[in-house]
């Protein structure tokens, strides 16, 4: 799909746009009537994947780009950014993922947290056990 950006992208809508130019590329053998014809037997799954993936990709791209806006945590024992959920994207800006104490449900940093079997576990809650 060779895209100019100027032609397909305005202020309210993004565009994707597919020819048979696009299925000449992957059916170089073909004709430009074959192309045509393929593309208008798979027009609307073509149409109704690329709407599936746009929305997944829109997601993740709200994710990472917007992470900030708003929705901060932080660690509730040392007050570092954390995030709970995983992201696909690590930068130099992705925050801690954060874990959940055991016995208090503080949400704590990974500089905070101890292991008891597995059992994730804030520094105070280990204190107060007596084993820190």
């Amino acid at each position: 799909m060779s895209l100019s950006t100027d032609k397909y992208i305005d202020n309210d809508k993004v565009y994707i746009v597919w020819g048979w130019d696009d299925i000449q590329h992957l059916r170089p053998g073909w004709s430009i009537k074959q192309c045509q014809e393929a593309l208008n037997n798979i027009a609307k799954q073509l149409q109704n994947g690329s709407i599936q993936e746009g929305w997944e990709i829109i997601e993740n791209l709200l994710d990472y780009k917007y992470q900030d806006d708003g929705k901060k945590e932080y660690c509730e024992i040392c007050k570092a950014e954390v995030c709970f959920e995983k992201s696909n994207y690590k930068g130099e800006n992705t925050p801690f993922e954060y874990n959940v104490c055991n016995n208090c449900e503080r949400h704590i940093c990974p500089n905070c947290t101890d292991f008891r079997n597995e059992t994730p576990l804030c520094r105070n809650c280990m204190e107060d056990d007596g084993e820190e």
